[in-house]
């Protein structure tokens, strides 16, 4: 009798769900007027807008409602449209400490929104997981950083975590923040190293938006990112997460057959009771895995849509370790979702530059001990994704802590990322980046290797926490090995000779591909051009 009671019940709550969902469908149709005319929530007192490219502005009114935005001697008017939205591009403006109003006006309700003490500047997003989220306070110097941070022209804004399966146009508003010992709390610490160097270097004001979820990079990519990847993986990804949508083709199909299994399930489940059997599981919507902590496009969907398409300079971006131990998969996604975030917000290939996974933990004693293992094949899908335009690599494995997954020393690594920006982006004529492998030729059996950025020279040095780089004289780099032509790794010497390093084995007579740093945490001294940055672990083979 109770197992009749609750199979009636999950069939009239199944019933009830299908109802839900097409009436739900209607409401977001037939959704009451807007009363007046609203703003998307990522526009606040005290934000900063871009320099030097055009501004969107954009929200939401009554169909047919005149929506004008006033700025920095700029009127301009909209018409909002059918489903209520509404968007006015200002003009590109110059950089401006003063602070403005921004006056959005609304027609038909006669109502202004107003945005007081606005600059325009430079404008970054930083994004990513636990460590792009730690702290300033939980820094090293934590105190004494939180305590000087006092720049009325440095802003911070922090956008809500969530996740969902269909974009989020307006998520909760926030509230930009001037940089004060009072706000720098919630600041996080490679974001503000970042824009804080930006700052002192660029002497206009500077906006950082952060974005972050703890969790995997497949819910970061946008449908879009999926939608144009011509990988089968990334396809699959692709209508997995259109499922979802009952409003597009594929999500309508996939909820017909849904209905279809839950119709059939009905019947079946009926038969089994009747026969003393048990009852089958029922069918379920398309929607994401419950075991995974994020689906395809959801953290997107949720986090970064309420930002899109706010005008940027660019993007800083650490994340990997919920992705531990993938490698060329890695770069596909990574790939796609900086493809994706270019294609979505309209602004170009702007710069997107990557914080390298820090060492930590214990070293290796035998080369191929880590080769698939965690961050190793992370740090070289990082490495690999260079070859995209307008990307670039913050190199960090000198600054980790042997037992700490979130390295306290924020402050080379924000300020490693402000030097492809200061270089790439704003012209400085300064070093940006460690030496980067280029090429590989074998030499009897040596092997010589190039590399990008290493003009100033080579040399074996180390660091110590916030300490300069200091260079080891004479020092011995332990952390490159061969393979010989049977497949087998061996540690290998290295020597530096000019702007090349020539690695060999006694016990490796035909060597065929190198290595370095390919372990967790490689210790003991490392290679550095003469400007003091660390270059980057690499792999001479193919994937």
């Amino acid at each position: 009798m109770r197992t009749q009671k609750f199979l009636l019940k999950k069939t009239a709550s199944l019933a009830r769900g299908i109802v839900l969902g097409a009436c739900l469908g209607s409401f977001l149709l037939a959704a009451p007027a807007w009363a007046g005319v609203k703003v998307a929530g990522i526009f606040s007192d005290n934000m900063v807008v871009q320099r030097d490219r055009p501004v969107p502005v954009w929200g939401w009114s009554d169909p047919g409602d005149e929506i004008t935005v006033t700025f920095a001697g700029q009127t301009k008017t909209v018409t909002a449209v059918a489903d209520r939205s509404w968007r006015i591009n200002l003009d590109a403006m110059e950089a401006s400490s003063e602070p403005r109003v921004m006056v959005v006006h609304s027609k038909t309700g006669n109502t202004d929104v107003r945005f007081a003490n606005v600059l325009v500047g430079e404008v970054w997003l930083c994004a990513g997981q636990s460590n792009m989220a730690l702290t300033l306070p939980e820094c090293f110097n934590g105190t004494e950083e939180v305590a000087a941070a006092n720049d009325p022209l440095l802003r911070f804004v922090a956008m809500p975590s969530a996740l969902a399966t269909l974009p989020v146009t307006d998520g909760r508003s926030v509230q930009w923040k001037v940089c004060t010992p009072e706000t720098a709390s919630d600041c996080s610490g490679v974001g503000y190293f970042f824009v804080r160097n930006l700052r002192r270097n660029l002497q206009v004001p500077v906006g950082l938006i952060k974005t972050v979820y703890m969790s995997t990079i497949e819910g970061y990519i946008p449908l879009a990112g999926y939608q144009a990847s011509a990988v089968p993986a990334m396809q699959a990804l692709f209508r997995e997460a259109a499922s979802w949508d009952p409003q597009s083709e594929i999500g309508r199909q996939a909820h017909q057959e849904a209905f279809a299994k839950i119709e059939a399930w009905v019947s079946d489940a009926k038969a089994a009771l009747a026969a003393g059997k048990p009852v089958p599981p029922e069918p379920l919507l398309p929607a994401p895995s419950k075991h995974l902590r994020s689906g395809p496009t959801t953290i997107y969907n949720g986090t970064i849509v309420p930002v899109v398409p706010y005008a940027l300079r660019g993007v800083i971006w650490y994340q990997g370790e919920a992705n531990a131990g993938e490698g060329e998969s890695y770069e596909l996604k990574l790939r796609t979702m900086i493809t994706g975030w270019r294609k979505v917000w309209g602004q170009g290939d702007f710069p997107f530059y990557l914080a390298l996974l820090a060492n930590e933990g214990n070293t290796v004693d035998q080369p191929d001990e880590e080769a698939t293992f965690r961050y190793v094949p992370i740090r070289e899908a990082q490495r690999r994704v260079l070859s995209l335009p307008h990307t670039g690599l913050a190199v960090t494995i000198d600054v980790g802590e042997d037992t700490q997954g979130h390295p306290r020393n924020k402050r080379d690594v924000g300020e490693r990322l402000s030097f492809w920006a200061l270089a790439k982006d704003y012209g400085m004529k300064i070093p940006f980046s460690g030496p980067l492998y280029r090429s590989c030729r074998r030499d009897g059996d040596r092997m010589v290797i190039s590399f990008d950025y290493a003009d100033s020279g080579l040399m074996v040095a180390d660091k110590d926490g916030l300490a300069p780089v200091a260079e080891v004289p004479n020092g011995v780099m332990k952390q490159f090995s061969i393979k010989d032509a049977a497949g087998k790794w061996h540690w290998a010497a290295a020597k530096i000779d000019g702007a090349t390093v020539v690695v060999q084995s006694p016990e490796v007579a035909a060597p065929v591909a190198v290595r370095y740093a390919f372990s967790l945490n490689p210790k003991g001294p490392k290679l550095y051009n003469r400007d003091g940055l660390p270059a980057s672990p690499f792999s001479t083979e193919e994937w």
